[in-house]
Protein backbone atom coordinates (compact mmCIF):
# COMPACT_ATOMS: atom_id res chain seq x y z
CA UNK A 1 0.00 0.00 0.00
CA UNK A 2 1.14 3.65 -0.95
CA UNK A 3 -0.26 6.99 0.01
CA UNK A 4 0.14 9.57 -2.64
CA UNK A 5 -0.40 13.32 -2.50
CA UNK A 6 -0.74 14.89 -5.71
CA UNK A 7 -2.13 17.90 -7.70
CA UNK A 8 -5.43 16.76 -9.34
CA UNK A 9 -6.17 18.45 -12.91
CA UNK A 10 -9.87 18.82 -11.64
CA UNK A 11 -9.81 18.65 -7.63
CA UNK A 12 -6.54 20.55 -6.80
CA UNK A 13 -4.61 18.90 -4.20
CA UNK A 14 -5.70 15.49 -3.65
CA UNK A 15 -4.99 12.45 -1.31
CA UNK A 16 -4.85 8.83 -2.89
CA UNK A 17 -4.37 5.11 -1.54
CA UNK A 18 -2.55 2.72 -3.98
CA UNK A 19 -3.58 -0.75 -2.59
CA UNK A 20 -2.36 -3.96 -3.94
CA UNK A 21 -3.14 -7.95 -2.42
CA UNK A 22 -1.27 -10.79 -3.93
CA UNK A 23 -2.89 -13.20 -1.60
CA UNK A 24 -5.42 -15.86 -1.98
CA UNK A 25 -7.45 -14.69 0.97
CA UNK A 26 -9.24 -11.76 -1.22
CA UNK A 27 -11.88 -11.73 1.70
CA UNK A 28 -9.48 -10.46 4.24
CA UNK A 29 -7.84 -8.32 1.37
CA UNK A 30 -11.01 -6.75 1.06
CA UNK A 31 -11.19 -6.26 4.65
CA UNK A 32 -8.31 -4.20 4.67
CA UNK A 33 -9.72 -1.97 1.69
CA UNK A 34 -12.73 -1.67 3.94
CA UNK A 35 -10.70 -0.35 7.24
CA UNK A 36 -8.65 2.04 4.98
CA UNK A 37 -11.46 3.09 3.48
CA UNK A 38 -12.99 3.94 6.49
CA UNK A 39 -10.21 6.18 7.58
CA UNK A 40 -11.96 9.41 5.97
CA UNK A 41 -14.70 10.61 3.20
CA UNK A 42 -13.89 8.85 0.15
CA UNK A 43 -13.92 10.56 -3.04
CA UNK A 44 -13.71 7.69 -4.99
CA UNK A 45 -13.08 3.63 -4.89
CA UNK A 46 -11.69 1.88 -7.73
CA UNK A 47 -9.95 -1.39 -6.02
CA UNK A 48 -10.82 -4.55 -8.09
CA UNK A 49 -9.52 -7.74 -8.63
CA UNK A 50 -7.14 -7.35 -11.48
CA UNK A 51 -3.84 -9.01 -13.44
CA UNK A 52 -0.35 -7.29 -13.01
CA UNK A 53 -0.52 -5.93 -17.00
CA UNK A 54 -4.03 -4.11 -16.22
CA UNK A 55 -2.45 -2.77 -13.02
CA UNK A 56 0.58 -1.37 -14.59
CA UNK A 57 -1.60 0.22 -17.05
CA UNK A 58 -3.25 2.05 -14.40
CA UNK A 59 0.19 3.22 -12.58
CA UNK A 60 1.50 4.37 -15.38
CA UNK A 61 -1.69 6.44 -16.33
CA UNK A 62 -0.17 8.10 -13.36
CA UNK A 63 2.85 9.46 -14.18
CA UNK A 64 3.16 11.88 -16.44
CA UNK A 65 5.63 11.50 -19.59
CA UNK A 66 8.20 13.98 -20.37
CA UNK A 67 8.83 16.14 -16.95
CA UNK A 68 11.67 18.06 -15.82
CA UNK A 69 13.23 17.94 -12.95
CA UNK A 70 13.56 14.64 -10.84
CA UNK A 71 12.62 13.14 -7.29
CA UNK A 72 14.50 12.58 -3.47
CA UNK A 73 14.27 10.02 -1.05
CA UNK A 74 14.39 10.21 3.23
CA UNK A 75 13.50 6.64 5.02
CA UNK A 76 12.02 6.47 8.09
CA UNK A 77 11.53 3.78 10.46
CA UNK A 78 8.22 5.12 11.63
CA UNK A 79 5.97 7.80 10.83
CA UNK A 80 5.99 9.62 14.09
CA UNK A 81 4.40 12.81 15.44
CA UNK A 82 7.80 14.79 14.29
CA UNK A 83 7.76 13.69 10.80
CA UNK A 84 4.36 13.94 10.68
CA UNK A 85 4.50 17.31 10.94
CA UNK A 86 7.21 17.79 8.55
CA UNK A 87 5.26 16.39 5.92
CA UNK A 88 2.38 18.35 6.62
CA UNK A 89 4.12 21.40 6.31
CA UNK A 90 5.80 20.91 3.23
CA UNK A 91 2.91 19.35 1.53
CA UNK A 92 0.71 22.44 2.35
CA UNK A 93 3.84 24.43 0.24
CA UNK A 94 3.97 22.15 -2.73
CA UNK A 95 3.70 23.89 -5.89
CA UNK A 96 0.60 23.23 -8.35
CA UNK A 97 2.73 21.34 -10.96
CA UNK A 98 0.43 18.17 -11.82
CA UNK A 99 3.67 16.63 -11.60
CA UNK A 100 4.31 16.98 -8.22
CA UNK A 101 3.65 15.45 -5.32
CA UNK A 102 4.92 13.11 -2.05
CA UNK A 103 4.32 9.19 -1.81
CA UNK A 104 5.01 7.19 0.97
CA UNK A 105 5.98 3.46 0.38
CA UNK A 106 5.67 1.40 3.33
CA UNK A 107 8.00 -1.76 2.97
CA UNK A 108 7.97 -4.47 5.32
CA UNK A 109 10.60 -7.40 6.39
CA UNK A 110 12.37 -8.90 6.41
CA UNK A 111 11.92 -10.31 3.49
CA UNK A 112 14.92 -13.36 3.68
CA UNK A 113 13.47 -14.81 6.70
CA UNK A 114 10.16 -15.79 4.83
CA UNK A 115 11.86 -16.26 1.47
CA UNK A 116 15.72 -16.75 1.34
CA UNK A 117 15.78 -16.09 -2.27
CA UNK A 118 14.41 -12.39 -2.27
CA UNK A 119 16.20 -9.92 -4.26
CA UNK A 120 15.64 -7.21 -1.08
CA UNK A 121 17.59 -9.61 1.32
CA UNK A 122 16.94 -9.23 5.15
CA UNK A 123 15.49 -5.50 4.61
CA UNK A 124 13.79 -4.41 8.01
CA UNK A 125 10.40 -2.66 8.07
CA UNK A 126 10.06 1.10 6.75
CA UNK A 127 8.47 4.01 4.85
CA UNK A 128 9.92 5.42 1.71
CA UNK A 129 8.96 8.79 1.36
CA UNK A 130 9.55 9.82 -2.30
CA UNK A 131 9.77 13.50 -2.85
CA UNK A 132 8.42 13.96 -6.09
CA UNK A 133 9.73 17.33 -7.94
CA UNK A 134 9.02 16.63 -11.66
CA UNK A 135 7.04 19.13 -13.62
CA UNK A 136 5.48 19.37 -16.96
CA UNK A 137 6.05 23.05 -17.06
CA UNK A 138 10.02 23.55 -17.61
CA UNK A 139 9.38 27.35 -15.84
CA UNK A 140 8.40 25.65 -12.74
CA UNK A 141 11.31 23.34 -12.16
CA UNK A 142 13.46 25.64 -9.97
CA UNK A 143 10.49 26.42 -7.64
CA UNK A 144 9.99 22.30 -7.49
CA UNK A 145 13.51 21.27 -7.05
CA UNK A 146 13.51 23.88 -3.70
CA UNK A 147 10.55 22.48 -2.24
CA UNK A 148 12.07 18.89 -2.56
CA UNK A 149 15.30 20.22 -1.51
CA UNK A 150 14.18 22.02 2.00
CA UNK A 151 11.51 19.17 2.18
CA UNK A 152 14.30 16.29 2.35
CA UNK A 153 16.58 18.77 4.13
CA UNK A 154 14.50 19.05 7.25
CA UNK A 155 13.26 14.76 7.06
CA UNK A 156 17.17 14.34 7.22
CA UNK A 157 17.83 16.37 9.87
CA UNK A 158 15.05 15.58 12.28
CA UNK A 159 17.35 12.83 13.82
CA UNK A 160 14.97 9.17 12.68
CA UNK A 161 16.07 8.88 9.36
CA UNK A 162 17.64 6.02 8.02
CA UNK A 163 20.91 5.89 6.78
CA UNK A 164 21.06 4.94 2.19
CA UNK A 165 18.47 6.40 -0.20
CA UNK A 166 17.42 4.39 -2.79
CA UNK A 167 19.68 5.29 -6.04
CA UNK A 168 16.60 5.20 -8.66
CA UNK A 169 14.64 7.92 -6.84
CA UNK A 170 17.45 10.23 -5.42
CA UNK A 171 19.75 12.69 -6.76
CA UNK A 172 23.40 12.07 -6.94
CA UNK A 173 25.46 13.07 -3.86
CA UNK A 174 22.50 12.44 -1.37
CA UNK A 175 24.49 9.40 0.15
CA UNK A 176 27.86 7.50 -0.73
CA UNK A 177 26.59 4.84 -2.97
CA UNK A 178 27.92 2.44 -0.76
CA UNK A 179 25.66 3.18 2.20
CA UNK A 180 22.91 1.40 -0.37
CA UNK A 181 24.75 -1.60 -0.55
CA UNK A 182 25.98 -2.21 2.76
CA UNK A 183 28.12 -5.18 3.67
CA UNK A 184 27.96 -6.22 -0.42
CA UNK A 185 29.35 -2.89 -1.49
CA UNK A 186 32.85 -4.98 -1.99
CA UNK A 187 31.50 -8.07 -3.75
CA UNK A 188 30.04 -5.65 -6.02
CA UNK A 189 32.99 -3.70 -6.94
CA UNK A 190 34.43 -6.74 -7.38
CA UNK A 191 31.66 -7.52 -9.82
CA UNK A 192 32.61 -4.53 -11.36
CA UNK A 193 36.42 -5.20 -11.65
CA UNK A 194 35.69 -8.38 -13.17
CA UNK A 195 32.91 -7.50 -15.98
CA UNK A 196 33.19 -4.08 -17.26
CA UNK A 197 36.96 -3.05 -16.17
CA UNK A 198 36.79 -0.65 -19.04
CA UNK A 199 33.79 1.33 -17.62
CA UNK A 200 31.24 0.51 -20.57
CA UNK A 201 28.60 1.21 -17.86
CA UNK A 202 30.04 4.02 -16.33
CA UNK A 203 26.87 6.11 -16.92
CA UNK A 204 24.58 3.13 -15.61
CA UNK A 205 22.08 3.98 -11.93
CA UNK A 206 23.94 3.59 -10.01
CA UNK A 207 27.23 4.74 -10.75
CA UNK A 208 29.84 2.33 -8.94
CA UNK A 209 33.34 3.57 -8.34
CA UNK A 210 35.48 3.45 -5.75
CA UNK A 211 36.74 6.99 -5.40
Amino acid sequence: MSTLVMNHPQMGRTLAISFVWSSEDKDTGMEWVNRVQGLAPAIMHTVAETGPAAWLEVVNALCPYGVWGGDRTVSLPRLSETAAKIIGKHVEKMPSDVANGLCIHELTGPSAKKNPSSCFGAREPHFMLELIGSTLDPSNMDGSQAWIAGFHKELSECGEALKGAYVSLSKPGDCPVSDCFGDDWEFLLGLKRTHDPEGVFSLAIPRLSED
